[in-house]
């Protein structure tokens, strides 16, 4: 199977994008929804990385990032 792309709606510029260790993180939903910190904000997929957005930015570097569930 071939190899796809799933950095739709992360940035595509040379500015600085880090995702440190322990910084992502998967849900138990059906697609499973990601989650990532970076240097430059935290970015969140609802469909199994097909799609990212951006949630939050301009936040000191993420070192550590956890998927919960809300009752």
């Amino acid at each position: 199977m071939p190899m796809k792309r799933q950095d739709s709606g992360l940035p595509q510029s040379q500015i600085w994008f880090t995702v440190k260790h322990q910084t992502m993180s998967a849900d138990a939903n059906h697609p499973v929804g990601l989650s990532l910190g970076a240097t430059i904000g935290i970015w969140a997929s609802r469909n199994e990385g097909d799609k990212w957005v951006c949630i939050a930015r301009h936040l000191p570097h993420i070192y550590a990032i956890d998927a919960v569930e809300l009752a």
